[in-house]
């Protein structure tokens, strides 16, 4: 038995050895490859639709129940939420889109990135999949355009799950963007692989650990795409929406990491007194990424925050 086991170790770490030689070999399909592992691990497909204007918008869906859509920040993409979804696909129908720009949906170089129009596409693809009523989540921007779905489409909304949310750029709040107002510079603009790498660092408190051959590729999408970046940040910035978030009637948990070094944590208690009856939840030791830093426990919390809609008859109208 113990030579099975001996044998069966030295064979482990031969089947390491050669993975890991493969990926130096072949950075580009190991990582396609292992990326489409973590997405099956969690139940998602990935599949694509052309929106009424032509434009073609990619998501993952996956899981059965009531429908969650999960909306990534800038400069990032679906894959921002597959971990999580994980947790989330034995539970929901889960679909998390590459908005437009970014990740493999269109990319419009003269397009209208301000959150009204990207809601309304978003709103578009909700509808071609026969969705009326859903469930909205998002991160960063994706928190920001989460909140405005609810604002532009309240009778579809039924709860909201925002977690760093952008859009609150008042003093009161706090804005993070003071220093890109001066300069036009934010970390958030990739242009080297070493900015993706101090951008890694900057958005996690906690970065779960990548081989740097992964990260190396990772990096390509923001820094291929920089130039349409610095147009849509531009126009993300001018589009303030903060004075609005008040009029958000839908049950909302909120989530802060205290580390979030992208929009400050000063902020999350400004945006709980904007949403009235609204919960708020400030991770310790967390950045800008929880459901990156904090796989489990952010779906936990989640999971918590919808049986309790349930219990107090809200999770639907």
């Amino acid at each position: 038995m113990k030579k099975l086991l001996k044998i069966s170790a030295v064979a482990i770490l031969a089947l390491g050895l050669v993975f890991t030689a493969l990926l130096y070999i072949f950075p580009a399909p190991i990582t396609h490859k292992i990326v489409e592992a973590e997405r099956a691990m969690s139940g998602l497909t990935k599949k694509q639709i052309k929106l009424d204007n032509g434009l073609e918008m990619v998501y993952l869906e996956g899981g059965k129940g009531e429908p969650l859509l999960l909306l990534h920040g800038f400069s990032a993409n679906k894959d921002n939420f597959t971990r999580v979804a994980k947790h989330l696909t034995p539970h929901y129908r889960v679909i998390i889109p590459d908005q437009i720009g970014f990740g493999e949906s269109a990319k419009p170089a003269d397009g209208d990135y301000r959150s009204d129009a990207q809601v309304a596409r978003v709103h578009e693809l909700m509808a071609k999949l026969g969705i009326s009523k859903v469930h909205v989540g998002g991160n960063s921007m994706g928190g920001l355009f989460a909140m405005v779905y609810a604002l532009n489409y309240p009778n579809d909304v039924q709860s909201l799950w925002v977690l760093g949310p952008g859009g609150l750029v008042s003093k009161q709040a706090g804005s993070g963007f003071d220093n890109y107002a001066k300069t036009g510079v934010h970390p958030l603009l990739v242009s080297t692989t070493e900015d993706y790498k101090k951008l890694m660092q900057i958005a996690m408190h906690k970065p779960p650990f990548i081989p740097k051959v992964v990260a190396d590729e990772f990096a390509k999408e923001p820094i291929a795409n920089q130039a349409l970046n610095i147009k849509i940040l531009a126009q993300l910035v001018a589009d303030n929406k903060e004075a609005e978030l008040v009029n958000i009637k839908e049950p909302t948990l909120i989530v802060w990491g205290d580390q979030d070094k992208i929009n400050t944590p000063k902020a999350a208690g400004v945006l709980q007194g904007y949403i009235a009856g609204s919960q708020l939840i400030v991770m310790p030791n967390i950045g800008h990424l929880p459901m990156i830093e904090a796989v489990r426990q952010s779906a936990k919390d989640y999971l918590r925050f919808r049986a309790q809609l349930v219990n107090n008859g809200t999770a639907s109208k």
